[in-house]
């Protein structure tokens, strides 16, 4: 049985593409966190809405889904739906597509073709980590983590300042997010 995602070892990834081992690091972790604190949640709490979802049970399937569907695009396949498992085996399915996604961005190309267009494997890894963070909060409630953000492109200066912080800075990392969630 996966316990958690593990960290890539592949180095020849590693040196042609700086920035993917950074993204892809914190990205292992985050997805690591977010299994374990997955793992002791109740059938009550799987079902708590979460909305745009239905319940948490369908957050963690669509965030399983998109790491997926991240996967499969950088190992040059076509995407295709997961079955939807039991609720509480979700933070397994969530490890394995988690390890299929690092190991598939070790290996990817020079570019993923993802969401409509070719992208290099770090802004996939980018998106993917922003998915995961905006989701956590739809899970778990917990904000995301200033070095997770601060490991993205393209996060909005307030989310790094001082300036936007506790609930006000979440909605807002909420709102900005669902407008990129393209699946949610």
């Amino acid at each position: 049985m996966v316990t958690t995602p593990r960290q890539s070892d592949d180095t020849a990834g590693a040196a042609r593409e700086p920035g993917l081992t950074a993204l892809a690091g914190q990205l292992t972790r985050e997805l690591r966190s977010l299994v374990e604190r997955l793992r002791h949640f109740s059938a009550a709490r799987w079902a708590a809405a979460a909305p745009p979802f239905s319940s948490r049970a369908e957050v963690a399937f669509h965030l399983a889904q998109v790491l997926a569907a991240a996967s499969l695009a950088a190992a040059g396949m076509p995407a295709r739906v997961l079955p939807r498992l039991d609720d509480t085996v979700l933070p397994d399915q969530l490890a394995v597509t988690g390890d299929g996604l690092l190991d598939a961005l070790a290996q990817s190309p020079a570019a993923i073709h993802w969401r409509g267009s070719p992208q290099p494997p770090d802004d996939v890894a980018a998106a993917v980590l922003a998915e995961v963070l905006l989701h956590r909060i739809d899970l778990d409630g917990s904000p995301p983590p200033a070095p997770a953000l601060a490991a993205l492109r393209d996060v909005p200066a307030w989310m790094l300042s001082g300036a936007g912080s506790g609930k006000a800075a979440v909605a807002e990392f909420q709102r900005r997010g669902r407008e990129r969630c393209r699946w949610a």
